[in-house]
């Protein structure tokens, strides 16, 4: 650890960004410039909206008169997530840099405790996420904590709950402190380190969202810390990528969406694996188990994409790819499954040894870890 009398703080930068959130970015803004962490500088960055989202930015900019240094930004087109943050972050010029988007509020302390966190890690992490309250489009607040952690049986595993129960986030002791990895993040409450850019270089341009492509980044690098303290006010509606309530009408589109996605998550994952195995961040053996997963699960993405534009051809062709994919993918699970934790191999074992689940009691803790987090926690050994 490096002594505080010998430690200059370094330039943390802010990227907030946003499209069309006139109604939420003068709350977002007064967040980002009540931070009491400097030096900070701030980057106001538009993605060419069609309302005034920009124009309250620049008066918000022009009024300021604290101490922390702004860039502000508005795109000439609308470049989307993917090319929007990778946009931001040639602006930015922080070592440390905290992510934020204009429908969300950050508390006035974020920046100064996810820096304090990062520095407890020794910069072993290279992604800090923290807990959020979860607010409605008017303000009102729908769960003090977004997330409820919960010790698992696995002493090194702690998974997150999320308020509603939808969705769960895994995190997996790396050997070190507090870093984990983890099987996904609340983008909202992301920090990152530049190392991230600097070693794999932008994302994929058409990506939906930067979130997961980041923590798969960080999980190969080194890691993820988390504070488990609201540092957000995050807030749920109706204009999110795929809301929490989808109208019965809606959900054909909803997952037509969602399935675009995935397939440019994994495009992205496939390339930053191919750089990882280049620069060996990762061994042969585990490039190709990360290659087969997300090639796997983007053939399925694309095979629901095909059939919902009735592409009968292009579907059949993607389908034997997804076959022999599939095959290989089974083998790789088996293997990895054996290597990682060989008991959980022998209750799968049995299992599919038996005509109905309830003849195999579950393993303890009532649900199997996830084999992407336990490849991770013991590639050491790969």
């Amino acid at each position: 650890m490096i002594s505080p009398d010998n430690y200059k703080k370094p330039l943390v930068s802010f990227i907030l960004i946003g499209y069309n959130q006139e109604r939420y970015v003068r709350e977002a803004v007064n967040g980002v410039l009540s931070q009491t962490y400097s030096p900070l500088e701030i980057v106001l960055s538009d993605d060419c909206s069609k309302d005034n989202t920009y124009r309250v930015m620049s008066e918000m900019a022009a009024d300021y008169k604290g101490a922390h240094k702004i860039i502000l930004n508005r795109n000439e087109t609308n470049l989307h997530v993917g090319r929007h943050v990778n946009r931001a972050m040639e602006l930015a010029t922080g070592e440390f840099i905290v992510m934020g988007a204009c429908d969300d509020i950050s508390l006035p302390r974020r920046v100064q405790t996810l820096y304090e966190k990062w520095r407890e890690t020794d910069g072993r992490a290279f992604c800090i996420m923290s807990n959020a309250a979860a607010i409605d489009q008017n303000g009102k607040v729908i769960a003090s904590h977004f997330f409820h952690a919960e010790n698992d049986t696995n002493p090194g595993r702690i998974v997150l709950r999320r308020y509603d129960d939808r969705v769960r986030v895994s995190l997996l002791k790396t050997g070190y402190r507090e870093v984990w990895y983890a099987s996904g993040v609340l983008g909202a409450t992301n920090a990152i380190q530049r190392k991230i850019y600097d070693e794999f270089g932008p994302l994929w341009g058409t990506l939906f969202g930067e979130d997961e492509a980041l923590c798969y980044r960080a999980n190969i690098l080194g890691g993820v810390a988390y504070v488990d303290e609201p540092l957000v006010l995050y807030r749920r509606h109706t204009e999110h990528l795929v809301p929490d309530d989808v109208p019965p009408e809606k959900k054909a589109h909803y997952d037509y969406v969602l399935n675009q996605h995935i397939v440019r998550l994994d495009e992205n994952n496939l390339r930053d694996t191919k750089t990882a195995f280049k620069k060996r961040f990762l061994s042969r053996s585990q490039a190709r188990y990360f290659e087969t997963r997300f090639r796997w699960e983007l053939q399925r993405g694309q095979i629901n994409i095909l059939s919902h534009d009735r592409r009968w051809f292009s579907l059949a062709f993607v389908i034997v790819k997804y076959i022999a994919v599939g095959i290989r993918r089974k083998k790789m699970v088996g293997w990895l499954l054996w290597r990682c934790d060989p008991s959980l191999f022998a209750w799968v074992r049995r299992w599919t040894k038996h005509a109905k689940l309830e003849a195999t009691p579950p393993p303890p803790g009532g649900c199997a870890p996830d084999p992407y987090l336990a490849f991770f926690g013991r590639q050491g050994q790969l």
